[in-house]
């Protein structure tokens, strides 16, 4: 899963409109559309405040976030966590996709 992906499923689950996000992080709403649509990738210390705004450590945003190709070198019980992650946050935004298209 992409990043913006991610950060943008996480907004739903958080029940966070578009432009509360951008408030709160004190960035352009025309910015959180590029990176929710993986056109731009945020910076680490931006990342830092997304998941200090959804109680989420860093590194388990990066680490739900890895593409699957990128897991020759990890165990089972990695591989296996990352996609545990990856269904619950799918599962938590099913339906919520198509109320984000009309907050961005």
């Amino acid at each position: 899963m992409n990043i913006g992906d991610l950060l943008r499923k996480l907004r739903l689950i958080f029940n966070y409109k578009a432009k509360d996000i951008c408030e709160e992080l004190n960035i352009s709403p025309s910015y959180l559309s590029e990176i929710e649509h993986n056109k731009k990738l945020p910076p680490l210390d931006l990342l830092q405040k997304f998941s200090d705004l959804f109680e989420i450590k860093l590194s388990t945003l990066i680490l739900m976030s890895e593409e699957y190709e990128d897991m020759r070198n990890k165990n089972k019980a990695e591989i296996s966590i990352q996609r545990k992650m990856i269904e619950l946050v799918n599962k938590y935004s099913c339906g919520l996709e198509e109320d984000a298209e009309t907050d961005a």
